[in-house]
């Protein structure tokens, strides 16, 4: 699966990344706006994490 956010977002998006060590494990960057998700991950969780900071994201 793939995590997709707003390019508006991105930089607040990164900060979160960075400060966040179950992101880091769960979610490694694909592309500028894009992530890859590990199938191990728990979305209910990085969903939580993401609605926390008002992170428009999108998973396809």
């Amino acid at each position: 699966m793939k995590l997709y956010i707003s390019p508006l977002i991105i930089f607040k998006f990164q900060k979160i990344y960075d400060e966040s060590e179950y992101l880091q494990k769960m979610i490694k960057p694909d592309s500028a706006t894009s992530w890859h998700i590990e199938y191990e991950c728990d979305m209910s969780e990085v969903r939580r994490i993401l609605t926390a900071n008002n992170i428009k994201y999108r998973v396809k």
